[in-house]
Protein backbone atom coordinates (compact mmCIF):
# COMPACT_ATOMS: atom_id res chain seq x y z
CA UNK A 1 0.00 0.00 0.00
CA UNK A 2 3.06 2.22 -0.26
CA UNK A 3 2.24 5.77 -1.41
CA UNK A 4 -1.76 5.07 -2.11
CA UNK A 5 -4.38 7.19 -1.26
CA UNK A 6 -7.53 5.93 0.56
CA UNK A 7 -10.57 7.77 -1.07
CA UNK A 8 -12.77 9.88 1.73
CA UNK A 9 -16.20 10.90 1.16
CA UNK A 10 -16.90 13.01 -1.37
CA UNK A 11 -18.57 16.35 -0.39
CA UNK A 12 -22.21 16.29 -2.52
CA UNK A 13 -23.73 19.26 -4.05
CA UNK A 14 -26.95 20.38 -1.92
CA UNK A 15 -30.23 21.43 -2.96
CA UNK A 16 -30.14 25.77 -3.06
CA UNK A 17 -32.73 27.79 -1.28
CA UNK A 18 -33.06 31.50 -1.63
CA UNK A 19 -30.18 32.05 0.60
CA UNK A 20 -27.97 29.57 -1.05
CA UNK A 21 -26.42 29.28 -4.76
CA UNK A 22 -28.65 31.57 -6.79
CA UNK A 23 -27.74 29.71 -10.08
CA UNK A 24 -29.77 27.04 -8.65
CA UNK A 25 -32.98 29.39 -8.42
CA UNK A 26 -36.11 28.64 -9.51
CA UNK A 27 -38.13 31.34 -10.99
CA UNK A 28 -40.40 31.42 -7.71
CA UNK A 29 -36.84 32.20 -6.32
CA UNK A 30 -35.43 34.68 -8.18
CA UNK A 31 -39.13 36.62 -7.65
CA UNK A 32 -38.84 36.19 -3.84
CA UNK A 33 -35.08 37.81 -3.52
CA UNK A 34 -36.17 40.40 -6.20
CA UNK A 35 -38.81 41.70 -3.43
CA UNK A 36 -36.80 41.82 -0.84
CA UNK A 37 -34.25 44.18 -3.14
CA UNK A 38 -33.18 47.62 -1.54
CA UNK A 39 -34.67 49.98 -2.76
CA UNK A 40 -37.40 48.00 -4.17
CA UNK A 41 -38.85 46.92 -7.70
CA UNK A 42 -42.35 47.70 -8.48
CA UNK A 43 -44.52 45.02 -9.05
CA UNK A 44 -44.58 45.03 -12.65
CA UNK A 45 -40.97 44.89 -12.86
CA UNK A 46 -41.37 41.29 -10.73
CA UNK A 47 -43.80 39.98 -12.98
CA UNK A 48 -42.09 40.68 -16.09
CA UNK A 49 -39.27 37.92 -14.77
CA UNK A 50 -42.00 35.63 -13.70
CA UNK A 51 -43.54 36.13 -17.29
CA UNK A 52 -39.97 35.66 -19.00
CA UNK A 53 -39.35 32.57 -16.65
CA UNK A 54 -35.98 33.58 -15.62
CA UNK A 55 -34.25 31.31 -13.82
CA UNK A 56 -31.06 31.66 -11.40
CA UNK A 57 -28.93 30.56 -14.27
CA UNK A 58 -30.65 33.18 -16.80
CA UNK A 59 -30.38 35.67 -13.98
CA UNK A 60 -26.68 35.68 -14.62
CA UNK A 61 -26.70 36.32 -17.90
CA UNK A 62 -28.95 39.32 -18.27
CA UNK A 63 -27.87 42.53 -19.61
CA UNK A 64 -29.87 46.15 -19.67
CA UNK A 65 -31.16 45.15 -22.91
CA UNK A 66 -32.66 42.41 -21.73
CA UNK A 67 -34.21 44.02 -18.53
CA UNK A 68 -35.48 46.92 -21.01
CA UNK A 69 -37.22 44.36 -23.57
CA UNK A 70 -38.18 42.41 -20.55
CA UNK A 71 -40.51 45.88 -19.70
CA UNK A 72 -38.34 46.76 -16.44
CA UNK A 73 -38.63 50.59 -17.52
CA UNK A 74 -37.53 52.73 -14.94
CA UNK A 75 -33.59 53.33 -15.68
CA UNK A 76 -33.05 53.76 -11.76
CA UNK A 77 -34.92 49.81 -11.58
CA UNK A 78 -32.48 48.56 -14.46
CA UNK A 79 -29.32 49.94 -12.47
CA UNK A 80 -30.59 48.34 -9.22
CA UNK A 81 -30.68 44.94 -10.86
CA UNK A 82 -27.48 44.95 -12.54
CA UNK A 83 -25.83 45.93 -9.45
CA UNK A 84 -27.57 43.25 -7.29
CA UNK A 85 -26.71 40.80 -10.42
CA UNK A 86 -22.92 41.42 -10.17
CA UNK A 87 -22.44 40.78 -6.45
CA UNK A 88 -24.83 37.76 -6.84
CA UNK A 89 -22.09 36.27 -9.30
CA UNK A 90 -19.02 37.33 -7.00
CA UNK A 91 -20.47 35.47 -4.20
CA UNK A 92 -21.39 32.61 -6.49
CA UNK A 93 -18.17 32.96 -8.10
CA UNK A 94 -16.10 32.81 -4.34
CA UNK A 95 -18.76 29.79 -2.55
CA UNK A 96 -17.73 27.46 -5.60
CA UNK A 97 -13.86 28.06 -5.74
CA UNK A 98 -13.90 26.63 -2.13
CA UNK A 99 -16.65 23.44 -2.49
CA UNK A 100 -14.31 20.11 -1.58
CA UNK A 101 -15.22 17.61 -4.55
CA UNK A 102 -12.69 15.15 -3.54
CA UNK A 103 -10.64 14.61 -0.51
CA UNK A 104 -8.02 11.80 0.38
CA UNK A 105 -5.55 10.52 2.63
CA UNK A 106 -2.18 9.41 2.37
CA UNK A 107 -1.89 5.82 3.19
CA UNK A 108 1.63 4.67 2.79
CA UNK A 109 1.47 1.86 4.82
CA UNK A 110 -0.99 -0.11 7.51
CA UNK A 111 0.94 -2.56 9.00
CA UNK A 112 4.46 -2.84 10.16
CA UNK A 113 5.10 -5.22 7.18
CA UNK A 114 4.06 -2.82 4.78
CA UNK A 115 6.06 -0.31 6.27
CA UNK A 116 8.89 -2.27 6.15
CA UNK A 117 8.49 -3.16 2.17
CA UNK A 118 7.66 0.73 2.01
CA UNK A 119 11.09 1.84 3.67
CA UNK A 120 13.34 -0.58 1.52
CA UNK A 121 11.47 -0.38 -1.87
CA UNK A 122 13.52 1.81 -4.39
CA UNK A 123 10.87 2.91 -6.52
CA UNK A 124 7.66 4.14 -4.08
CA UNK A 125 8.90 7.73 -2.88
CA UNK A 126 6.79 9.61 -0.23
CA UNK A 127 3.82 10.99 -1.51
CA UNK A 128 1.47 13.32 0.25
CA UNK A 129 -0.37 12.94 3.41
CA UNK A 130 -3.54 15.02 2.36
CA UNK A 131 -4.87 15.52 -1.00
CA UNK A 132 -7.91 17.68 -1.14
CA UNK A 133 -9.85 18.89 -4.55
CA UNK A 134 -11.61 22.40 -5.35
CA UNK A 135 -13.23 24.14 -7.61
CA UNK A 136 -10.26 26.00 -8.23
CA UNK A 137 -7.22 24.22 -6.90
CA UNK A 138 -5.45 20.90 -6.13
CA UNK A 139 -4.12 21.22 -2.22
CA UNK A 140 -1.48 18.45 -1.57
CA UNK A 141 -0.15 18.47 2.27
CA UNK A 142 2.58 16.54 3.73
CA UNK A 143 4.54 16.51 6.78
CA UNK A 144 7.70 17.43 7.16
CA UNK A 145 10.24 15.66 9.58
CA UNK A 146 13.15 17.81 9.19
CA UNK A 147 11.55 20.51 10.49
CA UNK A 148 10.47 18.96 13.69
CA UNK A 149 10.19 20.54 16.80
CA UNK A 150 10.21 17.74 18.92
CA UNK A 151 10.18 14.15 19.18
CA UNK A 152 6.72 13.69 18.26
CA UNK A 153 6.05 16.77 16.15
CA UNK A 154 6.33 17.39 12.73
CA UNK A 155 5.86 20.35 10.82
CA UNK A 156 3.32 20.36 7.35
CA UNK A 157 4.48 21.66 4.00
CA UNK A 158 1.25 22.58 1.59
CA UNK A 159 1.13 23.22 -1.56
CA UNK A 160 -1.54 24.59 -3.90
CA UNK A 161 -2.44 24.10 -7.37
CA UNK A 162 -4.68 26.98 -9.02
CA UNK A 163 -6.40 24.68 -11.80
CA UNK A 164 -5.61 27.01 -14.06
CA UNK A 165 -2.10 26.19 -14.36
CA UNK A 166 -3.30 22.46 -14.98
CA UNK A 167 -2.40 21.51 -19.07
CA UNK A 168 -3.05 17.53 -19.02
CA UNK A 169 -4.43 15.06 -16.64
CA UNK A 170 -3.22 11.04 -17.46
CA UNK A 171 -3.46 8.15 -15.44
CA UNK A 172 -1.42 5.22 -16.20
CA UNK A 173 -1.67 1.51 -14.82
CA UNK A 174 1.58 0.52 -13.88
CA UNK A 175 2.97 -2.92 -13.96
CA UNK A 176 4.18 -4.51 -10.39
CA UNK A 177 7.39 -2.87 -8.40
CA UNK A 178 10.20 -4.89 -7.84
CA UNK A 179 10.62 -4.57 -4.58
CA UNK A 180 6.99 -3.97 -2.58
CA UNK A 181 4.76 -5.80 -5.01
CA UNK A 182 2.40 -2.85 -4.95
CA UNK A 183 0.50 -2.50 -8.41
CA UNK A 184 -0.85 1.20 -8.31
CA UNK A 185 -2.32 3.38 -10.94
CA UNK A 186 -0.55 6.61 -11.69
CA UNK A 187 -2.10 9.73 -12.05
CA UNK A 188 -0.03 12.41 -13.75
CA UNK A 189 -0.60 16.55 -13.89
CA UNK A 190 1.29 18.15 -15.81
CA UNK A 191 1.32 22.36 -15.51
CA UNK A 192 1.79 24.99 -17.61
CA UNK A 193 5.83 24.83 -18.11
CA UNK A 194 5.43 28.85 -19.38
CA UNK A 195 4.76 29.71 -15.84
CA UNK A 196 7.91 28.02 -14.37
CA UNK A 197 6.12 26.05 -12.05
CA UNK A 198 7.77 23.27 -10.19
CA UNK A 199 6.66 19.68 -11.73
CA UNK A 200 4.03 17.45 -9.89
CA UNK A 201 4.99 14.04 -8.41
CA UNK A 202 2.78 12.07 -9.61
CA UNK A 203 -0.49 10.91 -7.38
CA UNK A 204 -0.60 7.00 -7.01
CA UNK A 205 -3.41 5.09 -6.08
CA UNK A 206 -4.64 1.60 -5.80
CA UNK A 207 -5.06 -0.21 -8.86
CA UNK A 208 -8.58 0.22 -10.30
CA UNK A 209 -9.15 3.60 -8.72
CA UNK A 210 -6.99 6.19 -10.85
CA UNK A 211 -9.27 6.80 -13.55
CA UNK A 212 -12.30 8.09 -11.61
CA UNK A 213 -10.00 10.51 -9.51
CA UNK A 214 -8.20 11.62 -12.89
CA UNK A 215 -11.77 12.33 -14.52
CA UNK A 216 -12.37 14.27 -10.69
CA UNK A 217 -9.16 16.68 -11.35
CA UNK A 218 -10.36 17.03 -15.49
CA UNK A 219 -13.99 17.76 -14.61
CA UNK A 220 -12.83 20.50 -11.79
CA UNK A 221 -10.09 21.91 -14.67
CA UNK A 222 -12.47 22.08 -17.33
CA UNK A 223 -15.10 23.80 -15.50
CA UNK A 224 -12.37 25.94 -13.53
CA UNK A 225 -12.07 27.47 -17.19
CA UNK A 226 -15.86 28.05 -18.15
CA UNK A 227 -17.70 31.01 -17.25
CA UNK A 228 -19.51 31.49 -13.95
CA UNK A 229 -22.99 31.13 -15.22
CA UNK A 230 -22.37 27.45 -17.32
CA UNK A 231 -20.69 25.81 -13.82
CA UNK A 232 -24.54 24.99 -13.28
CA UNK A 233 -24.94 22.66 -9.39
CA UNK A 234 -26.66 19.78 -11.06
Amino acid sequence: MSGYVELLEVHPRKSVEVEGDALAWSTRQVCEWLSQLQPGLDADAIGAFAAHHITGDLLHSLTEEHLEKMGVGVIGQRLVLLREMAKLRRKARAKKRFEVLWEAHGVPYKTAYEYLQYKLCGCCMDKPDHYKLTHSSLVLTQKDYSKASGIFSRAKHTRIIDLDTVEHVAVHSERECCDCGCTPDTIEIDLDDEKGLEPLEPITTPHGEGEAIAASIQHAVEEAEAPIADQMVR
